[in-house]
């Protein structure tokens, strides 16, 4: 497994899941990459929105505008890229993962509240959700996909 340590990190086509960690963030990128970052997740995610062509606030509101829901709201980081993302909890929460759905392959309940994640490239991370929470956001994330990009 490859390891790196960057100051800053855009989202690219490659990543996975973004993690909170004491020094900032911990990155899981496809072909077995993991990159520690010191910027927190939210910082990441806020400035990969711009990056995308709108500011996270105003993903949000599109969100809310086409869905009328209301906490821990998947964000289409960027819609031309199809690059979508959702959180494991609400965006305050300093233990909150942001994960790409499309690098998903499946979930699986373990023990002591934990689900683990599986990705396509066979790496996994394991979060204190239920089962229940992660298949509620990554159904709410496909349907999100569905509102913007298929008008």
């Amino acid at each position: 497994m490859e390891k790196s340590i960057r100051a800053r990190y855009r989202v690219s086509a490659k990543t996975m899941a973004i993690l909170p960690d004491t020094q900032g963030s911990i990155i899981y990128e496809r072909e077995q990459t993991v990159v520690y970052c010191r910027e927190r997740p939210l910082h990441i995610i806020r400035r990969s929105c711009l990056d995308g062509g709108a500011s996270l606030e105003g993903r949000l509101d599109a969100v809310r505008h086409k869905t009328k829901l209301g906490r821990k709201l998947p964000i289409p980081i960027n819609v031309e890229e199809n690059w979508f993302a959702f959180p494991t909890s609400g965006l305050r929460d300093h233990d909150c993962c942001w994960v790409f759905y499309h690098h998903i392959d499946t979930v699986v309940a373990s023990h002591g509240g934990l689900c683990n994640i599986y990705f396509h490239d066979q790496q996994m991370i394991s979060v204190k959700k239920s089962l229940y929470t992660l298949n509620r956001q990554m159904q709410r994330t496909g349907w999100i996909m569905s509102l913007f990009l298929f008008r």
